[in-house]
């Protein structure tokens, strides 16, 4: 994968979430931790599993351990500060992506999954997985906005691309 590609794919993965972001900033924290039948209960535990799992993929990027030893979140974290942190973490893996040369971007990078089992993957693959996660977990997040008869803003690649 092309490094222009995975900045764009970033870029995209950051505005995207900016939108949601923004969207769900206007909701009531009854709505945002209300119970669904998905994989981390509500809208405000996905989001922080999207997060949580932003920062294991930075830090095995960096070459650093984390302590993390489940990919669902125990504790409680306000909206605020989970807007706070994607944010961060998205500007992050932007620059990261920038500055990243082709070379870096073929890295190995060692690691466990969560699991425990062993694995080895790309900086490239690192950076893709990274995106396609925060998609399929939006898609979670807006399909229960949706059920709820409410409509975020689109955040389809050629909106993206039309709003740049």
């Amino acid at each position: 994968m092309t490094n222009h590609l995975l900045v764009s794919q970033l870029n995209y993965k950051s505005w995207c979430n900016q939108r949601l972001y923004s969207f769900l900033q206007k909701k009531s924290e009854d709505t945002l931790t209300a119970k669904h039948k998905i994989s981390f209960g509500s809208i405000q535990s996905t989001l922080h599993h999207v997060m949580l799992m932003d920062e294991v993929w930075k830090h095995r990027i960096l070459g650093q351990d984390t302590d993390l030893d489940t990919r669902v979140p125990q504790s409680a974290v306000s909206f605020a500060d989970l807007m706070s942190g994607q944010r961060k973490l998205d500007s992050w893996f932007v620059q990261y992506s920038c500055e990243a040369s082709q070379q870096e971007l073929s890295r190995l990078v060692s690691f466990r999954f969560i699991g425990g089992d062993p694995y080895e993957m790309t900086v490239s693959d690192i950076l893709f997985h990274v995106v396609n996660h925060g998609s399929y977990h939006r898609g979670h997040v807006v399909a229960i906005l949706n059920l709820a008869g409410d409509q975020p803003l689109p955040t389809d690649y050629p909106v993206f691309l039309k709003d740049r």
